[in-house]
């Protein structure tokens, strides 16, 4: 595989990321969602709930390349880049929770999200790699660590670990900031995206750099990736019923599970990256694939300035097009899901014109 087509898939498999990413975070109605579009409530895995790992299976496959632009060896540079890169990620994560920063007092502003958890993630996992010598080996062995670690500590210091209530990342997050500063959609101050969770997320995001280093650089037979992704599906649901899969507390059976299905996804939209036609599919998700990190954000800022920035009759934006337009026209479940449809595409053509300039947004 040249290193373009190495490019081109990562640039595809991303782009049908994001495009997942945006159209499960802006359904038209929150209270009208087909139930395959809902993450689960607590333990379980639904259709959203993978697309947040396959993200960090990405970033981990994105890195097998880029640090091979170092020769996989440790430099200055590499690890002040690492610094900036996931410094600035966790920075705008931040600004994004409090934009539009007028209506929101910052002794109340949540501190952990989706960008945060990501800029973490790619911190804690870059630095293993590059003190690891990039070894794969030695990756392999500091992941298993990590994931007995985070599972022992998941266990021990509690009564009722794989509880809401009651499990020690919320204890950990509620110990380091106030409880405004945390999460609070579930009822209780518990952040999804809390520090503790990092250091799991971490092994997953380790994963999807070995499956990068075995697929771009080595001969390894595709039967036998197929083979062992289907081996981590079983294990994970293995796992379920003593260390449930459970996405908000990125337990180690989740991301076992979840990494085996991302993986046999990479590997079929791979397969068809290698097809004559289906230009049109391509160029979309080149274009969301390309320029990931910018989609995301705009999505976000789009509907925040949609739901408080822009009122008709009264009534947000956001609200107004849904229950004059989509829920009009459409049974309510579906017509919130052809509106997070739409959404995306007006995301993407935003982005599609970025890509006509050659406007790519690098950190």
């Amino acid at each position: 595989m040249s290193c373009k087509n190495r490019n081109l898939s990562i640039d595809y498999f991303r782009g049908l990321v994001i495009f997942s990413m945006i159209v499960v975070n802006t359904p038209g109605s929150w209270n009208y969602m087909f139930p395959f579009l809902k993450h689960a409530e607590w333990h379980g895995c639904n259709f959203p709930d993978f697309v947040f790992p396959a993200f960090i299976i990405v970033i981990g496959m994105s890195m097998s390349l880029s640090f091979n632009n170092y020769n996989n060896e440790w430099s200055y540079n590499l690890i002040l880049k690492i610094f900036r890169r996931s410094l600035i990620i966790f920075l705008i994560g931040v600004a994004l929770n409090w934009f539009p920063f007028y209506n929101k007092n910052i002794e109340e502003l949540r501190i952990f999200g989706v960008l945060q958890r990501i800029a973490i993630t790619y911190f804690i996992s870059s630095l293993i790699v590059v003190f690891a010598k990039f070894d794969t080996i030695k990756i392999i062995v500091t992941s298993s660590i990590m994931f007995f670690c985070y599972w022992l500590v998941l266990i021990v210091f509690t009564d009722n670990p794989f509880s809401l209530e009651m499990n020690i990342s919320k204890k950990i997050d509620s110990l380091l900031l106030k409880d405004s500063n945390l999460y609070r959609s579930f009822g209780i101050p518990f952040d999804p995206e809390g520090l503790l969770g990092s250091f799991s997320s971490s092994t997953q995001c380790l994963l999807g750099y070995i499956f990068g280093k075995i697929i771009f650089f080595k001969k390894v037979n595709s039967k036998i990736i197929i083979s062992c992704s289907v081996l981590m599906i079983l294990t994970g649901l293995l796992l379920n019923y003593f260390y449930p899969i459970n996405k908000p507390l990125w337990t180690g059976s989740y991301v076992i599970f979840t990494s085996g299905i991302i993986f046999l996804g990479f590997f079929f939209v791979d397969s068809l990256s290698k097809l004559n036609g289906l230009g049109f599919v391509k160029s979309f998700l080149r274009v969301f694939g390309t320029n990931s990190l910018m989609s995301f954000i705009l999505s976000i800022l789009l509907v925040k300035i949609f739901i408080t920035l822009i009122r008709i009759d009264n009534v947000s934006l956001y609200s107004y097009v849904y229950n004059n337009f989509f829920y009009v026209f459409f049974e309510p479940r579906l017509g919130s899901f052809i509106y997070s449809v739409v959404f995306t595409f007006l995301v993407w053509l935003i982005m599609f014109l970025l890509d006509k300039k050659n406007i790519h947004v690098k950190i």
